[in-house]
């Protein structure tokens, strides 16, 4: 019976070659762009030659110390930490840390004030796969997904209608209203003051908004021109649980509102507009 599965293996073996299928096993799945992202888990992992891993964390942005480290690290091996604010656009984008040499390892700590999924990305520069060990450490972090939140959450949806208003040249009148906004995406709203050079009071709230992961900021016509060149003239800022903006205007015309989600799933948003000589209409 032995000698009949040998045979029986070496037959099946041949039989691949002449037909020329390659048996191959199962690379990695977390790579290639940080929506593959695996919590890290710190277990040893390999990683092919010439290629990038990415992980992630949850951290609560209370300015508690986080310890990345990779114990024993392989040459040519670099390893970049990239926060919530900056994976819109991470190939863009600066990461906010990458692991320095510490002895043998590779090491990171840093802080900050912004909570949510901070993303690791791994590139092997080694033409072979290499193994390497990465660990975390701090008492505000999270490997796996948050199951509980603020007292008054931003209700998480599962299966959004597609939105229409992704650049500011496609925005929609803004109606005081909730909103799904999909995960690592803008919208777009606009709205029209006509008070002129009165400089009314103009109020902008994102209730619930601070440590969300969502934002806004604040445009003018001229400055969605050109707006990936531009500053906005209004952010959103942390004011309680809610992000607000207040100013004022001394032109009247259209001004536009662009909401953001720097999360990789969808959120539904609260935002609302006040004060005089405000219009929700073409």
């Amino acid at each position: 019976m032995k000698t009949f599965r040998i045979t029986t293996v070496i037959v099946l073996t041949i039989a691949l070659l002449i037909l020329g299928v390659a048996v191959v096993t199962a690379g990695p799945i977390n790579t290639g762009n940080p929506n593959t992202a695996l919590y890290i888990n710190n277990q040893t992992q390999t990683i092919p030659g010439n290629s990038e891993l990415w992980f992630k964390f949850n951290y609560d942005g209370d300015h508690t110390q986080v310890v990345l480290r990779i114990i024993n690290a392989p040459d040519n091996l670099v390893v970049e930490v990239h926060n919530p604010a900056t994976m819109g656009k991470w190939w863009d984008n600066e990461p906010i840390g990458v692991l320095s040499k510490e002895g043998d390892d590779l090491v990171w700590a840093g802080s900050s004030h912004e909570s949510g999924t901070y993303f690791v990305q791994v590139t092997n520069q080694n033409p072979g796969a290499v193994s390497f060990t990465m660990t975390i450490k701090g008492e505000s972090i999270s490997l796996g997904p948050k199951t509980t939140g603020p007292a008054a959450p931003i209700t998480a949806v599962t299966s959004p209608t597609a939105p229409t208003n992704t650049s500011p040249f496609a925005a929609v009148v803004f109606d005081n209203a909730k909103h799904t906004i999909p995960g690592n995406t803008s919208l777009w709203y606009a709205y029209r003051y006509t008070g002129g050079s009165d400089r009314n009071q103009i109020s902008i709230k994102m209730i619930n908004g601070n440590n969300s992961g969502m934002g806004f900021n604040l445009w003018t016509a001229d400055g969605i021109v050109n707006w990936l060149d531009n500053e906005p003239i209004g952010r959103g800022t942390p004011s309680g649980d809610n992000l607000t903006w207040s100013g004022n205007f001394n032109l009247s015309g259209v001004y536009y509102i662009e909401v953001f989600n720097h999360n990789f799933y969808p959120l539904e948003f609260d935002l609302k507009v006040s004060g005089k000589n405000v219009l929700f209409a073409e």
